[in-house]
């Protein structure tokens, strides 16, 4: 595999030749002058390279290429790497723990690819003081939305939180998070006041809920048969009680239907 390296000494004509015989060409004194710019500053203990690795073009920190793996020059600095792949479109940033040596597998940072003729792209906008950065869609469309895909169950979040995370009985939207359910009380008979709970919540809020609606009815025509008199007490991040006012139905179960909403 072809490793191409630099350091401090600027390499002659004849250097260049031999080692690289594609370099002897008219302009070869132009190109080992420019060559002899790339002088490290300071005292690194780590270079750079260039290595070829099938198809694959490897830009590596602190790494060398030895044909089954990589090796670091300095093991108390930390190796990096951009890989390009010009046959699956992806380019890979990597990176390496201080002290990993040998080694055969990069870390992956990140992967950047793209989709046959590819036409729309990402931009990212560095932004002046006070100002938030921007991540836009741009290209060739008129009308371009960004989709961001999760793998298996995971969720988008800002900030830590999820925009939009869904369960048997709760909804949460960023901060805040709206949960639902039913819940049956034993109602004496009579004009009464009813009490109930704790009633937990299918998700712990982060902090106490802030507001619980309910309705209710006897179990028979909701129409004709609504009970609208609750009382909810007691709210915490995890359950909340209260009172029913019964009505004048007789004894038996009540059906309560309760909407609560908190921090996420």
């Amino acid at each position: 595999m072809p490793v191409f390296s630099w350091d401090s000494t600027k390499p002659g004509d004849t250097d260049l030749i031999s080692v690289y015989p594609a370099l002897d060409r008219p302009d070869k004194s132009t190109l080992a002058a420019v060559l002899g710019t790339l002088t490290p500053l300071g005292a690194p203990t780590c270079g750079w390279r260039v290595v070829q690795v099938g198809n694959a073009i490897w830009m590596t920190q602190n790494a060398r290429y030895t044909g089954s793996g990589w090796v670091v020059d300095d093991t108390g600095t930390a190796a990096s790497c951009i890989i390009f792949d010009p046959v699956d479109n992806f380019i890979t940033f990597g990176w390496q723990a201080i002290g990993t040596s040998p080694f055969t597998t990069w870390q992956v940072m990140a992967v950047v690819s793209a989709a046959a003729a590819s036409a729309n792209y990402l931009q990212l906008i560095a932004q002046a003081t006070g100002a938030a950065p921007q991540l836009t869609a741009q290209g060739a469309d008129p009308n371009i939305g960004l989709n961001l895909v999760t793998k298996g169950t995971g969720t988008v979040q800002v900030n830590g939180q999820p925009i939009a995370q869904t369960g048997t009985g709760y909804l949460r939207l960023g901060p805040i998070t709206q949960q639902w359910g039913t819940v049956v009380i034993s109602n004496p008979g009579g004009d009464v006041w009813t009490a109930f709970g704790p009633i937990t919540f299918p998700a712990a809020f982060s902090a106490s809920a802030q507001i619980v609606v309910m309705t209710a009815w006897n179990g028979g025509t909701p129409t004709t048969n609504l009970e609208g008199m609750c009382v909810v007490t007691n709210l915490t991040a995890t359950t909340f009680a209260g009172w029913l006012r019964s009505g004048a139905v007789s004894g038996g179960s009540l059906v309560a239907y309760w909407l609560a909403m908190g921090p996420s």
